[in-house]
């Protein structure tokens, strides 16, 4: 005690465990690890959900043409005894196939080949193949299902069910055919 009755301040003679060098440099680790795993998960995470959205264009392409024989497009119009639709509203769902399947042809060409086709006729279409020199049996393919959906389109005339089941299996050959081998 000192002559005005106040003990002196002595040195703490312990220092405390969470506050020693060792613990310190214990949660700076801990803390680095913690953010490493954290960084791992949320890249991983961000491309496993960016992986499960995207599709090859045959995949989407076969995709789109299976989803028109789910709305039984090649059963229109078979039995005329049965169907109570009116002429007009079965040439209207024959036009609408025929479309669908143009369109998903020419999207997939452009999306598979990078050929700019998606805003072309169907004519137009098939004579850039023509002038590429692209797979002969392919554009002669392509050329059929054009040319059947040409005369369904815009001349009115109906449309033959072994016809559109033709064209149906021809864009969907056309698809398996142009598949790159490595991934056959």
């Amino acid at each position: 005690m000192t002559e005005n009755g106040l003990y002196d301040i002595e040195g703490m003679w312990h220092q405390p465990w969470w506050q020693s060098k060792e613990c310190s440099i214990l949660i700076y680790v801990i803390i680095s690890i913690s953010l490493f795993l954290v960084l791992v998960a949320v890249i991983r995470w961000y491309i496993l959900r960016k992986k499960a959205h995207v599709l090859m264009p045959w995949e989407q392409a076969l995709q789109d043409m299976y989803a028109i024989k789910s709305i039984n497009y090649k059963d229109i119009g078979g039995d005329r005894d049965r169907d109570t639709r009116s002429d007009q509203e079965i040439q209207d769902l024959h036009v609408l196939f025929y479309v669908e399947i143009s369109k998903i042809l020419k999207k997939y060409l452009q999306a598979r080949y990078a050929f700019a086709v998606c805003n072309s006729t169907d004519r137009e279409t098939v004579a850039y193949l023509q002038a590429i020199d692209f797979n002969k049996e392919i554009t002669g393919m392509i050329a059929e299902v054009f040319n059947g959906g040409q005369y369904v389109k815009f001349a009115g005339q109906k449309a033959v069910k072994e016809n559109r089941e033709r064209h149906f299996d021809m864009g969907i050959t056309i698809i398996q055919k142009t598949i790159p081998v490595t991934l056959k």
